[in-house]
């Protein structure tokens, strides 16, 4: 009962979710039209008739402008990490065991937000700061909901877990693909170790190589701050790679005058991960990228690949995150 119930408001919601998955990856959620809200509304006073709710279940609060929705945090997860998931990797879907990480993940996450409340604002939950989303077309609605029912039977199959160490729920941090190795956590985040993930080289597009015009380049490395301006013809006479992590990626780069950090300087120029180095030509400089995301935690294209040896999801979680443990709540 409580499959069809999900499934029935997945169709319901479908052009909500549409919008509601467009709107995270642009880093914004937009109030719907009324009768979808009146819609979503009725599901929900019927699911959690028929369902007994218990007050003291986790829900997720949505303010959508003059009324406010609730959604319980299991039937919520589906449309986040379906969000969270590329589409493809090498023309092909990823691993169910893949789909069940991120299922793990995005649960983690929020209940480590939640702590001892039973509920929250959509809003709090940020969740850009694990992993960069995916855009999804609102128009293509058939792949908005595979991907959503792929992600309801990962939800399903992992109810109530999530990831904790010492106690304490772990910041699942996860990205794309790595440059070959994900990076340390420092002692803020001791289960982010830094762990092999070598086939990610392997992968469609780890690889991107990126031109820009000199004048362009300066315009946009002077955007970071407003205290130091970037000569264009300064640019690589005055590049310094000040410090690389282990795993390749840029710490610290000194361009002119100016020193930014790895994060900084791929936010400004748009490169997908901060793992890149940069050459002169001609009157371009040009930039070689490594890898998409900033290398922290799961690699999803790396965990595809242990995936199809036959790994499990509490074997491939373990693997990204060390010392922890798997717990159902």
């Amino acid at each position: 009962m409580r499959k069809w119930i999900m499934r029935t408001g997945i169709l319901l919601l479908l052009p909500w979710i549409v919008s509601f998955l467009w709107a995270h990856a642009a880093g914004e959620v937009r109030g719907m039209q009324k009768e979808i809200e009146q819609a979503v509304m009725e599901e929900n006073r019927s699911a959690d008739s028929e369902n007994n709710v218990k007050t003291t279940e986790r829900v997720i609060r949505i303010d959508q402008g003059d009324k406010i929705l609730y959604r319980r945090l299991e039937d919520f997860l589906p449309g986040v990490v379906a969000c969270q998931m590329p589409d493809e990797i090498d023309g092909r879907e990823y691993d169910p065991e893949v789909w069940k990480c991120q299922a793990i993940i995005a649960r983690t996450y929020i209940c480590s937000l939640m702590r001892l409340r039973t509920e929250i604002d959509e809003e709090e939950l940020d969740l850009d700061y694990l992993g960069e989303t995916e855009r999804l077309s609102v128009t293509d609605q058939t792949q908005v909901l595979h991907k959503l029912t792929l992600a309801e039977s990962a939800v399903e199959e992992t109810k109530g877990t999530v990831m904790k160490q010492d106690g304490q729920y772990i910041l699942p941090m996860f990205h794309e693909m790595s440059a070959g190795k994900t990076r340390a956590g420092g002692e803020q985040f001791p289960y982010l170790l830094p762990v092999d993930s070598s086939s990610d080289t392997e992968r469609e597009g780890y690889l991107e190589k990126f031109a820009f015009g000199k004048k362009e380049f300066a315009e946009k490395i002077s955007r970071v701050t407003d205290t130091v301006s970037v000569k264009p013809e300064d640019l690589l006479s005055e590049v310094q790679m000040i410090q690389k992590d282990e795993a390749g990626y840029v710490d610290e780069i000194k361009i002119g005058t100016g020193t930014y950090t790895g994060d900084e300087v791929r936010y400004s120029l748009r490169l997908p991960s901060p793992c890149f180095q940069l050459d002169e030509d001609g009157d371009q400089i040009r930039v070689i990228v490594r890898g998409r995301g900033h290398g922290y935690g799961l690699s999803q294209s790396g965990a595809d690949s242990l995936a199809r040896k036959g790994w499990g999801y509490e074997e491939i979680l373990s693997y990204y995150y060390k010392n922890i443990v798997f717990i159902s709540e």
